[in-house]
């Protein structure tokens, strides 16, 4: 992950990233990973957004945490202070969707 947000993708990602670019542009960044699945990014208040992975054909529990992991080291990549992810609930459990609660110092 580190390879990847280095270099020109930090310059840019600290330019133009912001958890609110994350939440109006969520659904063409997963397209580039994923072919099925919708991702509703909804904000919560200031510092605080819940992310939610729904209709992932491919959905696995691992990759379910691997990709929720991703989130944090994105939001720093953006310059966004402290941020953290807490997995809310996972399809594999028995829910229609998956969900991560993604807070930040504001």
């Amino acid at each position: 992950m580190s390879a990847t947000l280095s270099g020109v993708h930090r310059a840019v990602f600290r330019v133009v990233g912001s958890p609110a670019l994350m939440r109006d542009h969520g659904q063409p960044l997963w397209e580039r990973q994923f072919d099925t699945g919708r991702v509703r990014i909804t904000d919560l208040g200031p510092g605080e957004q819940r992310h939610e992975y729904h209709d992932w054909l491919a959905h696995h529990p691992l990759l379910c945490r691997i990709t929720f992991s991703c989130v944090a080291p994105m939001f720093r990549a953006m310059g966004v202070r402290e941020p953290s992810v807490h997995l809310e609930r996972c399809c594999a459990d028995g829910g229609s969707y998956c969900s991560a609660l993604v807070r930040w110092r504001a």
